[in-house]
C-alpha cells in the first residue's frame, strides 16, 4: 500500500468518530421512531409510530440512529432475535438481500447466505440446522419438503401490500398511479404469494417519476427489512401466520395478471407524461419496448424524463414539436435524444437497446450511439444530467448519470463544472450528491463494450474518473462531502473515500472492492482509502467481491455520518448535517491540514496514480476482464 502509516488511518477514524458528536449538537430536528412493544409471549408483535417528543430534540447522531432508528428498535427486540439461525435463500445477493442480512447478523443472529441457481441449491436448507428460512429475493419456486416444514417455516419476501400477488407488484403500482405501497412477508405455500402473513408494512411513494428499480433499491428495501425483523421476532414469540382472505378488512391488494411483451409496447399516441411512466414500469429490466421513426426494428428505451409544457418552450423546440409525429425524435441533448409523443408533448430517453442496428451491440447504450441520424441540439435548462444548486454557502453537484456509469465525455462534463466551481470564493462546502438511485459505479462498460477497441477506452475512461477526482482534490479553501443517495459502486465508493467527509442513508450500499470484474482498480484509491480506515481492513475489502451495506461501512469509518432510513430522509436533513459538519471544530483542522497540502504531497499523490493506472493498464488487455465485462454487459 506503497508505505502508508496506519497513524493516518487511526487519525481520520477518531474524525469519524466525532462526526456523530458535531451533529448531535449543531442539528436540531423533531424525528419520527418507531417503537415495538411486546406483551406477553403469545401476544403478536405490534408497530407502534410515535413521535420521540413534541419539543425539538437534539438531531440523532449515526450512532444513536443504530440504536432507536426504526431498524433498530430496543432491547428487547435485539434479545428476541440473537442466536436466531436463519438461512437467506435468493436468486442473487441483491441490495435487499444483503440489507436484511445486515441487519438480521446486527441483531445478533447468525446468518447464511444462499444463491440459488437449481434445484440442487435447495438441498442446503435440509443439510443445515436452521431455526427459519426466509426468502428476501426468489423467483424460483420452494420445494414442498422446505415450505411444508411448520417447525422451522419458510418465509416469502413479497414487495406487494397484502393481497397483492404476481411478479409484477411494483410495475402495477406505477402504472395505477398508487400513493402507498408496502411489503407482505408471507408464509411459503404451494401457491405464489398466497400463504398466511406473518407481517406487513406500507410506505408512502414519495416521487411520482420513480421507477421500478428506484422504488425497489430504496424504499421496498428500507420496508422490507422492518418487515422481516417483525416477523422473525413474531415467530420467535411462538406466535403463528394469519390466514388471510379476498374481502379481509386490511386486504387491499389484488392478484395481478403476468405482463406480456405487449403489455410494455409504448404508444406514442399517448401524453409524455403516460409514456414516461410506461418506460419507468420496465426500467431497469426488460425495458419498454416500441419503434423509433427512422429505425427499423423494435428498441427498448430507458432513462425517460418527459420535457416542459409546450406553452413553455422555445420558438425552435415549439416547431419541431408541431412539424413532427409522435414516435420521432426531434433533437439531442448531451447523449440523449428527445421524442414526440402525443398532444404536441415531448420526452427524453437517455439510453436504448436493439439488436437490429448493425454495428451496435444488443446493449444498453446512450441514445445517440444507437440512434445516429443529425438531430438539432437543444439547450433547454429542463433537462441535465449534472447541474449544482445553491444553499446559503454549499453546493450541492449532482451527477445523475443512468445506472451510475460515466463515460469519458460525462466525466469531463463533470470535471468542467468541478473547476468552475472551485474558483468561487463565496463556496465553502461542495456536496457531491451522484444521483438518486446510484452515487456513482464507475467506468461505462457497456460503451466500453461497444467501443472499437475496448482496452483503450476503458484506459481514457479511467483517467477521466481520476481527472474529476484530482478536481475536488485541489479544492484546498472548500470542504467537500460526498453524499450517497444511492448505492456506490467500486468506482463511486473510492470516490466517495477521497472526500473529506462522506453521508449515507441506512439503505446504502457500498462496493469497495474491483475483484468481479478482474481490475486493480484506480481513483487514487491506494492513497485514500488506507488513510480511511486502516491497511488491514483496505486490503481486505478490495481483495473480496462482495458489497456493505451503509450500517457496516459506518463501522469500519468508511461512512462518516448514517443520515436517515432511506433516500427522501436524507435529503429533507442533508443541508442541516452539513451545516453541523461546516460549523464543527472538526471542519477547522480538516481545512486546516488541506491548506498545507505541498508540491510534494500532490506528487506523492500522482505516484500513487501512476502506479495504480500501470497496473490498470495490464489489466485492460487481460482476457478475464474482456470476460467479465461482457458477462456482465449481456447478463
Amino acid at each position: 500500500m506503497f508505505g502508508i502509516m496506519q497513524r493516518s488511518a487511526n487519525w481520520a477514524l477518531r474524525r469519524h468518530q466525532a462526526v456523530g458528536r458535531v451533529i448531535q449538537c449543531q442539528i436540531k430536528r423533531k424525528y419520527l421512531v418507531d417503537k415495538l412493544k411486546y406483551q406477553t409471549k403469545k401476544s403478536q408483535v405490534a408497530l407502534v409510530d410515535s413521535l420521540q417528543k413534541q419539543k425539538d430534540e437534539p438531531f440523532l447522531s449515526a450512532p444513536q440512529m443504530q440504536q432507536i432508528g426504526k431498524w433498530n428498535a430496543d432491547s428487547e427486540m435485539v434479545s428476541l432475535i440473537r442466536s436466531t439461525k436463519c438461512l437467506l435463500l435468493c436468486n442473487s445477493y441483491n441490495t435487499l438481500s444483503l440489507a436484511v442480512a445486515t441487519e438480521l447478523r446486527s441483531f445478533g443472529a447468525e446468518v447464511d447466505v444462499k444463491v440459488i441457481h437449481n434445484e440442487h441449491d435447495f438441498t442446503i436448507a435440509d443439510e443445515g440446522d436452521f431455526d427459519i428460512i426466509i426468502c428476501p429475493f426468489l423467483t424460483k419456486r420452494v420445494p414442498e419438503r422446505i415450505w411444508s416444514n411448520k417447525e422451522r417455516p419458510c418465509l416469502i419476501v413479497h414487495p406487494g401490500i397484502p393481497g397483492d400477488r404476481g411478479p409484477a407488484s411494483i410495475e402495477f403500482a406505477i402504472k395505477n398511479k398508487a400513493l402507498n405501497w408496502g411489503v407482505t412477508v408471507l408464509q411459503a405455500d404451494e401457491d405464489f404469494d398466497r400463504g398466511s402473513i406473518w407481517a406487513y408494512g406500507m410506505f408512502p411513494i414519495s416521487a411520482k417519476n420513480t421507477t421500478k428499480t428506484e422504488m425497489y433499491v430504496s424504499e421496498v428495501t428500507e420496508c422490507a427489512v422492518d418487515t422481516v425483523l417483525r416477523a422473525v421476532a413474531r415467530f420467535k414469540l411462538g406466535d403463528s401466520p394469519k390466514p388471510w382472505q379476498y374481502g379481509d378488512d386490511n386486504i387491499k391488494g389484488n392478484l395481478q395478471t403476468k405482463i406480456k411483451k405487449a403489455d410494455r409496447r409504448i404508444d406514442w399516441n399517448q401524453h409524455a407524461s403516460d409514456v414516461a411512466r410506461h418506460i419507468r414500469m420496465f426500467d431497469t429490466q426488460p425495458g419498454a419496448h416500441g419503434f423509433l421513426k427512422g429505425i427499423d426494428g423494435e428498441i427498448r428505451f430507458f432513462g425517460a424524463q418527459e420535457t416542459q409544457p409546450l406553452l413553455y418552450c422555445g420558438d425552435k423546440m415549439r416547431d419541431l414539436l408541431t412539424s413532427a409525429e409522435p414516435g420521432e425524435p426531434i433533437g439531442r441533448k448531451h447523449n440523449s435524444i428527445l421524442i414526440k409523443c402525443g398532444e404536441d408533448s415531448s420526452l427524453w430517453v437517455s439510453h436504448l437497446k436493439s439488436n437490429k442496428i448493425p454495428g451496435v451491440k444488443n446493449i444498453k447504450l446512450p441514445a445517440t450511439m444507437v440512434y445516429t441520424k443529425p438531430l438539432a441540439e437543444m439547450n433547454t435548462l429542463d433537462y441535465e444530467d449534472v447541474w449544482v444548486e445553491m444553499r446559503d454557502n454549499v453546493a450541492y453537484v449532482h451527477f445523475d448519470f443512468y445506472n451510475g456509469a460515466m463515460d469519458v465525455s460525462q466525466c469531463q462534463r463533470l470535471q468542467h463544472m468541478l473547476k468552475n466551481i472551485k474558483l468561487q470564493d463565496n463556496i465553502d462546502v461542495v456536496v457531491l450528491m451522484g444521483g438518486k438511485r446510484f452515487f456513482s459505479t464507475g467506468i461505462h462498460l457497456n460503451v466500453i463494450e461497444q467501443a472499437d477497441e475496448p482496452h483503450i477506452e476503458s484506459y481514457a475512461n479511467i483517467e477521466a474518473i481520476d481527472d474529476v477526482i484530482k478536481e475536488y482534490v485541489q479544492m484546498e479553501d472548500k470542504l467537500v462531502i460526498a453524499c450517497l443517495q444511492g448505492n456506490a459502486g467500486a468506482g463511486g465508493c473510492m470516490m466517495s473515500a477521497a472526500a473529506d467527509y462522506t453521508i449515507a442513508h441506512k439503505c446504502v450500499s457500498l462496493t469497495p472492492t474491483y475483484k468481479s470484474m478482474h481490475l486493480y482498480g484506480s481513483e487514487y484509491w491506494t492513497y485514500f482509502l488506507p488513510r480511511k480506515i486502516g491497511n488491514e481492513m483496505a486490503l481486505d475489502l478490495t481483495s473480496r467481491t462482495d458489497s456493505i451495506m451503509a450500517s457496516e461501512a459506518y463501522s469500519i469509518g468508511l461512512v462518516d455520518v448514517l443520515l436517515g432510513r432511506n433516500g427522501y430522509e436524507l435529503n429533507d436533513n442533508i443541508h442541516e448535517a452539513v451545516t453541523g459538519i461546516w460549523n464543527s471544530f472538526d471542519s477547522r483542522l480538516v481545512l486546516n491540514s488541506k491548506s498545507r497540502r505541498s508540491e510534494k504531497w500532490y506528487e506523492n499523490l500522482e505516484e500513487h496514480r501512476a502506479a495504480e493506472l500501470r497496473l490498470m493498464k495490464q489489466c485492460f488487455s487481460d482476457p478475464a476482464y474482456h470476460s467479465a465485462r461482457r458477462d456482465f454487459v449481456f447478463h
